[in-house]
């Protein structure tokens, strides 16, 4: 039987869902403990798209719209022409 720490252990390939979970167990633990760093910035974040996003999707809508008027008009000046 291997150890798991020997340099001729096959770990990732006997158990690669053991890597992945690792590797997130990892990532989760340390933005736990980064949390203090990054939510104030976070939620600064949060709140400027909760302003913006009402807006973009507004002006989105507007944009499509006038597309596809656009389009229609074209379409029926297209087959005037014909």
């Amino acid at each position: 039987m291997k150890s798991v720490g020997s340099s001729t252990s096959n770990y990732p390939l006997e158990r690669p869902h053991a890597v992945t979970s690792d590797t997130l167990t990892t990532a989760g633990a340390v933005g736990a403990i980064a949390s203090p760093v990054w939510l104030p910035t976070l939620s600064s974040v949060s709140q400027t798209a909760g302003l913006l996003l009402p807006i973009l999707g507004v002006l989105w809508l507007l944009v499509q719209i006038g597309v596809k008027l656009h389009s229609t008009y074209k379409r029926r000046n297209d087959v005037r022409k014909d």
